[in-house]
């Protein structure tokens, strides 16, 4: 059975644009197979960080897996910039960039990540987060700041007939509590008003 004679007639009639279209179709599969693998141009932006006027030298390898498919060099002489730009091309995917910072001190090394293509610039810092910002205060419990407080309050009990003042002294260490030898427990023996003072406190009274 062949085609009806109505069709094949506008078959001819346009059969160059239908050439025309089946071209454009198979040059779009073509892209679309091949466009992911196209190098694109990557902006990053490094932040050196607070201490950059330390640096003297800037080296960056970029890198996918264990290939390095990049690299670049940059060199401060006495005083380094905190910002440094730089453009790479790469294909779309994931990577990763290592950088050296020379110092006086020695060469810091920082390993950091990012995705290819990015919408806009890639912005990677190269400095410690936690030493720009200083140590962080160590907290205190509200157990641990009454303990101390206990500790240098020391209460003083006076004599009521004029003796020598002593002092009920105990150390706290966590739960455990310690206490002085017995020479310095010498209050535990004071008596109240009126029941007088032990011998041993009364003659060092006299």
């Amino acid at each position: 059975m062949g085609l009806p004679p109505r069709f094949l007639e506008r078959f001819h009639a346009h059969r160059g644009r239908i050439a025309r279209l089946v071209a454009v179709v198979g040059v779009l599969v073509v892209l679309a197979q091949f466009l992911p693998a196209i190098p694109r141009e990557v902006q990053l932006r490094y932040d050196l960080g607070p201490a950059h006027a330390t640096v003297q030298g800037l080296e960056l390898v970029y890198q996918a897996g264990d290939e390095d498919l990049a690299s670049a060099r940059f060199g401060f002489g006495e005083e380094g910039p905190r910002l440094v730009e730089h453009s790479v091309r790469l294909t779309p995917g994931s990577y990763d960039v290592r950088a050296t910072l020379h110092t006086p001190a020695g060469p810091l090394r920082f390993i950091r990540h990012f995705e290819a293509p990015a919408d806009g610039l890639v912005r990677l810092e190269l400095f410690d987060v936690a030493l720009a910002q200083g140590p962080a205060p160590v907290p205190v419990s509200s157990r641990q700041r009454a303990e101390s407080d206990s500790f240098s309050n020391v209460p003083s009990l006076a004599p009521p007939h004029g003796g020598v003042s002593l002092a009920l002294r105990s150390v706290f260490f966590g739960r455990t509590r310690v206490s002085l030898p017995p020479q310095h427990r010498a209050t535990q023996r004071h008596r109240t008003e009126g029941q007088g003072i032990p011998a041993r406190c009364r003659h060092r009274a006299d």
